[in-house]
């Protein structure tokens, strides 16, 4: 489904309420991470076709530093796309709040999506540092629920 946004055409994602503006390669994405961004709770920001995202998150620091496969079922991330959440209310003056997902391609050919999960659940005493972080797809990563699972 295509709708008009903003002079630019922004596509549905396969995430639920979701809206999608751009494809970019892991290398675009990755390129501007920094292992002290997320660490120090610095913004950083980054021109994306005329969007400034904030590449300061600890997740593309995950995908960065530990890699875009998945620790279980091993399928790799393919690209960004860059999305935004159409379900949280818009206010009015601010620019909406773009942010990168990683996906992987099924071999279905559906996109799956990738994300940085807990090693050990801060529900059973894990950290939220990166040394507690890996890469799971998001379906291994609902299997996988709140047990412990090293990677």
């Amino acid at each position: 489904m295509l709708t008009g946004f903003g002079g630019k055409v922004a596509v549905t994602s396969p995430l639920p309420g979701y809206v999608r503006n751009g494809i970019y390669t892991i290398d675009e994405v990755l390129r501007h991470v920094t292992f002290d961004h997320p660490i120090k709770k610095k913004t950083l920001l980054v021109d994306f076709d005329g969007d400034l995202m904030d590449m300061s998150s600890m997740r593309y620091l995950v995908f960065k530093m530990k890699g875009i496969e998945c620790v279980v079922c091993g399928i790799v991330g393919s690209y960004f796309a860059k999305e935004y959440d159409a379900k949280i209310p818009r206010v009015e003056g601010r620019p909406l709040k773009w942010h990168f997902n990683l996906y992987a391609m099924g071999v279905d050919g559906a996109e799956v999506l990738m994300t940085k999960d807990h090693i050990v659940p801060v529900s059973r005493g894990g950290g939220n540092g990166l040394r507690n972080f890996q890469t799971m797809c998001s379906v291994c990563n609902g299997v996988k629920g709140g047990n412990a699972l090293l990677g």
